[in-house]
């Protein structure tokens, strides 16, 4: 009787994909930063290669409130490019914070942060704070002066800055900005060429911006025809927040309504604005939403959602859809566009209480209609957010990124006993089925609290991880650092072809749905056969086509042995059901 040989190999025996320098031990990742004190409030943007460029806050010559913007890009192999611990963008004087950063489309970057360099404690500017900015190549040379632009200096308050991409290789930065002799808070934006030089004398007024009103938190996208879309929240209505978008185009003159569009005109309070492109030159926007509060201090949030045309007119219900009004709490949306005219909307829950934050995910399809269940499918009941943060922004948000080829990737931070959190991952098709196990694919099991959860698209399905990590901390200093990971399009690879011919890619591994299969220059399998561990044939298929999941449905657990046949090439593997 001829003999099968089946080869088994630990994960950490076989080459990581094609990742040599990404670290797959979970507990210890890839430094971006580990200098001394705090780095946080990390940002990144793809570098056009696969890679990234991150920037965040530097504490390193002082824990102070403010600090320093450093910047690191690294391959997509997961190496360094450029000085270890990154290179420093903004002054040495301790006075940035919050940066921001967009990729230029060239292989760079641009990045743009709050800066209180010409704050004077004892003048008429002693609460001043600046729009700065600074332009990177692929090689971290600096394009602009050196300690970066000023973008705005005048002698107010600016505090979240939102970028896109102007024509011609400019910059487009908007924020929000209080002016104590107008008593109000606006929301303003500079457009800024190639070489850095400012184009719009005196900058723009994004909102209506009437006297004594409070406009905060802009977000923006590029509408497709070389101006920018804004969405924000005001006080302008019988001083109850609501949510307005507008239009800018490139000579900077507002395009909508001149008064704005007002997103939702319900009761109570809508906060916290995000965005995406409807893929129509509009845009969707999602909030969380007070208006089933019936009463009294105690708010009602729940999320919704509208989509805007490229004309400014509302294209789905005239106050909103809703996308999750279950009991309790939902708060801090996050969204990204499906790429077909939808979204996918992702929100903390508390409807089972607060303390239990959970994570839900809606898919919503052109017309507004959900293509989930009813108030979203349960991502994990174990969300590590920061339980107080129901009117203020919430530094443990998920991020989520979305390739029609692999589907949905979500990350967040997960608590985890008392030793802090994780970072988990999990990757989602369209109909809302989880391609990993269920508990989500660990990205950082190491000690201590977790923030600043940031996801780039890499290559082929890929996404690099990149978060804010304490696990340096000790007693005598509080250590943040920034550290990344690969998510890597196969989970947990531990198999090879016994003929020598290109290994196979099997993920998730172990499973305990489905499992995927990537035979790299197989679109199809003549012939799949499945053993269990006594040799008994418990699956077969013929002509399969390798970009749909192998079911182990109604499987009991156990090993479970392939045998493929894919042209001239035949594959043996072992796979895990739990």
């Amino acid at each position: 009787m001829k003999k099968r040989f089946f080869v088994l190999l630990g994960a950490s025996a076989l080459p990581f994909c094609s990742f040599a320098q990404w670290q797959p031990d979970t507990a210890v990742n890839n430094p971006v930063c580990t200098a001394q004190y705090k780095q946080i409030s990390p940002q990144s943007a793809s570098d056009g290669q696969g890679g990234i460029i991150t920037c965040w806050q530097d504490n390193r010559n002082g824990d102070g409130l403010q600090g320093i913007i450093y910047a690191q890009r690294m391959s997509k192999d997961g190496v360094p490019k450029w000085d270890t611990n990154g290179i420093r963008i903004s002054s040495n004087q301790n006075t940035a914070i919050r940066p921001k950063i967009i990729s230029d489309g060239q292989g760079g970057a641009f990045i743009s942060w709050i800066d209180y360099r010409f704050q004077n404690a004892s003048g008429s500017n002693s609460a001043e704070a600046d729009v700065f900015a600074q332009h990177l190549d692929s090689n971290g040379h600096f394009l602009w002066q050196q300690d970066g632009i000023a973008v705005d200096s005048n002698a107010n308050s600016k505090a979240h800055i939102a970028l896109a991409l102007a024509p011609a290789g400019g910059l487009y930065l908007v924020w929000d900005e209080f002016i104590s002799t107008l008593s109000s808070n606006g929301i303003y934006a500079q457009r800024v060429d190639s070489a850095g030089i400012k184009q719009w004398n005196p900058r723009i007024s994004v909102g209506a911006n009437p006297v004594y009103i409070y406009a905060y938190e802009p977000k923006i996208i590029s509408d497709g025809r070389g101006g920018f879309l804004a969405a924000w929240y005001d006080n302008r209505s019988s001083h109850t927040d609501d949510i307005y978008v507008q239009r800018i185009n490139s000579s900077g003159s507002r395009v909508w309504n001149s008064s704005d569009v007002r997103v939702c005109n319900t009761a109570r309070d809508q906060y916290f604005p995000q965005m995406t492109t409807n893929g129509a030159n509009g845009l969707i926007v999602t909030w969380q939403d007070d208006r089933a509060n019936s009463g009294g201090f105690n708010p009602s949030f729940d999320i919704y959602a509208q989509s805007i045309d490229s004309s400014g007119v509302n294209q789905w219900s005239g106050t909103g859809i809703p996308v999750c009004i279950a009991t309790q709490l939902q708060i801090h949306p996050t969204i990204v566009s499906d790429q077909n005219g939808g979204a996918f909307i992702s929100w903390t829950d508390r409807r089972n209480g607060v303390g239990n934050e959970e994570l839900f995910l809606q898919h919503l399809d052109q017309n507004g209609d959900t293509l989930l269940q009813a108030n979203g499918i349960l991502c994990t009941d174990n969300l590590g957010s920061n339980a107080s943060s129901v009117f203020v922004e919430d530094f443990s948000l998920p991020s989520m990124i979305y390739d029609k080829d692999s589907g949905l990737t979500v990350a967040w931070c997960s608590e985890y006993g008392t030793s802090g959190m994780k970072i988990l991952a999990q990757r989602i098709n369209a109909a809302g089925t989880f391609q990993w196990d269920s508990l989500g694919k660990t990205v950082c099991s190491a000690p201590n609290s977790k923030l600043n959860v940031q996801l780039i698209s890499s290559t082929a399905g890929e996404a690099i991880c990149v978060w804010q990590d304490t696990r340096a901390y000790d007693t005598t200093s509080s250590n943040d650092n920034i550290y990344a990971s690969i998510i890597p399009m196969v989970v947990t690879p531990s198999v090879v072809s016994t003929n020598m011919e290109p290994k196979p890619l099997v993920y998730p591994n172990p499973t305990s749905q489905y499992v995927h299969l990537n035979l790299l220059k197989e679109p199809t399998a003549d012939a799949i056969h499945v053993f269990d561990s006594y040799g008994r044939l418990v699956r077969q298929f013929s002509h399969y086509n390798l970009k749909n999941p192998i079911s182990l449905l109604g499987l009991p657990t156990g090993i479970y042995f392939f045998s493929i046949q894919a042209g001239t090439h035949s594959y043996r593997f072992s796979i895990s059901k739990q």
